[in-house]
C-alpha cells in the first residue's frame, strides 16, 4: 500500500487496445524458465498464470506461517496492498454506471458539510481516481501509527488535516493514498455502511467469498540488519479503500475474471475505467495510470492491472485482454514478487519483438 512500482521496460509505444498481430502466449519453455527463476530467487509466495479459464502454470515456495508450518499455495491469503485500489475503482464505477456519481463532479457534492477536505470544491472524482488530486499520502501524516488498526473512517481525519502537496488538482500524477481514502468515504456515505462491508456485499459475496471466515493467512516478513523479521501489514482486519485487503490468488482471479466477463460492470463502463488518463513523469511513455488501474503497452502487448506492497508483502497482477491471459504473483517477503513477476512479463515482451 505504501509503494507505486511500475514496469521498467525500455521500449516505448503508444497505448490503446490494438488488434493482435500474432499470439503472445506462454509455453512450456517459459514455464520451465519461471520455475527455475523462482528457485534461484528462493521465492517465498505463489505465482499463477491463467490462459482463458485454464490454470496453465503455478508455483509456490516458502512458508506462509512458520509457527504452524503452513506452506504457501494458491489458496493462502496475502496482503495485496494497493491492488485494493482497483477494487475501489470497480465500486466507484458501479455508481457511475447507475448515475449516482459523476466523474467530473467536485467531491464537496458527495461529502457532508462537516467532512470537508482541502480543495474539495476543486477536486473531482476523476482527480481522485487518477492520482491527480494533490492530496498526498496519509502515511506521511505525523499522526499515522503503523501498528494501529485502521479503516476508512479512522484514516479520513488524517486526510482532512494534511496539507496539500499541490495547490491545484490536475497538475500531474502524484500517487495518493489519501485520495483513495476520500473515495472510500464517498462510497460509505452512498451505501450507508463501512467500506469493508461494501466490498464484502458488492464484490465478494457475489462470488461466495466470505472475508470473515477463518482462513489460511500468510505472515509477511521484512529484512532488517540482514535478518527476516515480521513486517507491517499482518492484520487482516486493518484495510481500507487505499489497500491492504488479504486475498488469495484464487480469490483475486475469480474476482478479476468475473469483472472481465461483465460480472460487475458492463463492457462500456469497464473500458472507460481502463482508459489511460495520465502518464507518470518518471516512467517510460508506454506506462499510464487509468482510473485506479495501471495500463502499459510495450510493443503490441496490452497489460492492465496493479501492484501493491508493504514492508512484509509484495503483490502484482496483470490481465492481457488480447490473449485472455492473467498473471498473479504474491509474496510474503518485502520486494519478494518483483523479480519473478517481471521475468514473466519480459518473456511475453521478448516474443513481441
Amino acid at each position: 500500500m505504501h509503494t507505486f512500482s511500475t514496469l521498467m521496460i525500455s521500449s516505448a509505444m503508444s497505448l490503446g487496445i490494438m488488434p493482435l498481430t500474432s499470439e503472445k502466449i506462454f509455453d512450456e519453455r517459459d514455464f520451465k524458465i519461471l520455475e527455475q527463476t523462482a528457485k534461484e530467487l528462493e521465492f517465498s509466495g505463489s505465482m499463477a498464470i491463467f490462459q482463458g479459464d485454464q490454470l496453465v502454470f503455478h508455483f509456490s515456495g516458502g512458508e506462509a506461517n512458520p509457527e504452524t508450518g503452513l506452506e504457501n499455495d494458491l489458496n493462502v491469503r496475502f496482503n495485496i496492498g494497493s491492488i485494493g485500489k482497483s477494487l475501489t475503482s470497480i465500486l466507484i464505477f458501479r455508481q457511475v454506471e447507475t448515475g449516482n456519481i459523476d466523474l467530473d463532479q467536485t467531491i464537496d457534492q458527495y461529502l457532508p458539510e462537516d467532512e470537508r477536505v482541502p480543495n474539495d470544491s476543486l477536486i473531482t472524482v476523476r482527480h481522485l481516481l487518477t492520482n491527480t488530486s494533490g492530496l498526498g499520502d496519509f502515511f506521511d501524516s505525523p499522526d499515522y501509527v503503523e501498528s494501529q488498526r485502521y479503516d476508512v473512517e479512522s484514516l479520513f481525519p488524517l486526510v482532512q488535516k494534511m496539507a496539500l502537496i499541490k495547490e491545484r488538482p490536475g497538475m500531474g500524477l502524484d500517487y495518493s493514498n489519501s485520495g483513495f481514502i476520500v473515495l472510500g468515504r464517498i462510497l460509505e456515505h452512498l451505501h450507508g455502511k463501512s467500506y469493508q462491508s461494501i466490498v464484502q456485499d458488492e464484490l465478494l459475496n457475489v462470488l461466495n467469498i466470505n472475508y470473515s471466515n477463518p482462513f489460511n493467512y500468510a505472515s509477511g516478513w521484512k529484512l532488517e540488519n540482514e535478518n527476516w523479521v515480521l513486517g507491517e501489514g499482518n492484520d487482516p482486519a486493518s484495510w481500507s479503500s487505499a489497500g491492504g485487503i488479504f486475498l488469495s490468488i484464487q480469490e483475486l482471479h475469480r474476482l478479476i475474471s468475473f469483472l472481465v466477463h461483465d460480472g460487475y460492470l458492463d463492457q462500456e463502463t469497464r473500458e472507460l475505467m481502463w482508459k489511460p488518463q495520465v502518464q507518470p513523469s518518471h516512467e517510460p511513455p508506454f506506462v499510464h495510470y487509468a482510473f485506479g488501474w495501471m495500463v502499459e503497452k510495450p510493443q503490441d502487448l496490452h497489460f492492465i492491472g496493479h501492484n501493491g506492497g508493504v514492508r512484509g508483502f509484495q503483490a502484482a497482477f496483470r490481465y492481457l485482454p488480447q490473449t485472455d491471459t492473467y498473471i498473479y504473483t504474491f509474496s510474503n517477503r518485502e520486494n519478494g514478487a518483483e523479480g519473478l513477476f517481471m521475468k514473466a512479463l519480459m518473456q511475453l515482451i521478448q516474443k513481441a519483438e
